[in-house]
Order: C-alpha cells, then structure tokens, then sequence
C-alpha cells in the first residue's frame, strides 16, 4: 500500500530562489520516493528507511522540516530529517500505530492506536509522549464489527 504526502517547504537547503519547492512523499516497500511536483513529478530521490516497512502514516512539519512515517513492520515511529534524509529516531510506543496528523505550527503530533483505546500526543521535535486522549473502542456492530478496534486514521 501507498501512503502519500505534498508538501510545500521554503527552507534551508530545500528553498529555491524562487520560494517554496512543491514535493510529493510516497511511501513503498522500502522507504520513500520524493518528486518535483514542479518539473512534471520528476523522480529526485528515493529515501532508504532499513528495517521499516508497510507503512500506514505519514505527515510533515515544514517548521521543524521533518518527516514521520509509522512503520507496521516493527510497529515504530520513524522520524526523518529532510535536509539530509537521515533518521533522526525510531520510536516503538503502543501497537499499532496509524495515520498521524499535525497541527498547523508543526510542534505536534495526534498518533492512533489502532490496537489501542487512545490517541496519543506526540512532541513533533522529539518524539516525547506529551498526553494521551483516551477514547474508548468501535462498537460491536452485527456486520464488520468493530470492538477489537481502537482509533485509526486521524
């Protein structure tokens, strides 16, 4: 499965003379394939994330210009820096870990469990658990049901 992100960044070595560069991220087997969005979606670069896989989240901060992609593999948190897409960390804090979302300054993370009954909130700079949002599971409905399942997709 694919898991994209577009991302507009205006910093550091990633500004052009023009402004923002326009970037898509996509996730694949092994890591992640960055395009120009600007120059036809041109192939840039590919980032290898060794000992990660089936990602199923994936979200940015431009401020603090890193990338967060949860890894089923492992079942981690992986945070890359985009001027030089190393890993910054790896971080294993409940199971299951979904489709993440920021807040617009960047600074913060809301990441679901899926196996789990809470959303936790995550420091976006460090990976430091900041709170937890208990909520609950699905309801046992008589088709599909959903009580084994905690929050996904944020």
């Amino acid at each position: 499965m694919f898991r994209i992100i577009a991302l507009l960044f205006g910093i550091g070595a990633i500004a052009s003379a023009a402004g923002l560069e326009k970037r898509l991220y996509v996730t694949d087997r092994s890591g992640i394939s960055v395009y120009d969005i600007d120059h036809g979606h041109k192939l840039l670069r590919k980032i290898d994330l060794p000992g990660t896989g089936d990602y199923k989240g994936i979200a940015a901060s431009r401020q603090l210009g890193k990338l967060y992609v949860t890894s089923y593999k492992g079942d981690e948190m992986v945070c890359i820096d985009l001027k030089d897409d190393s890993i910054v960390w790896k971080k294993k804090y409940g199971k299951y870990a979904d489709s993440m979302a920021m807040t617009p300054d960047g600074q913060t993370m809301y990441l679901p469990f899926r196996d789990e009954d809470s959303w936790w909130v995550i420091n976006a700079s460090d990976g430091a658990v900041k709170d937890k949002i208990p909520i609950g599971r699905g309801k046992n409905y008589p088709v599909d049901p959903i009580a084994t399942n905690g929050p996904h997709n944020t």
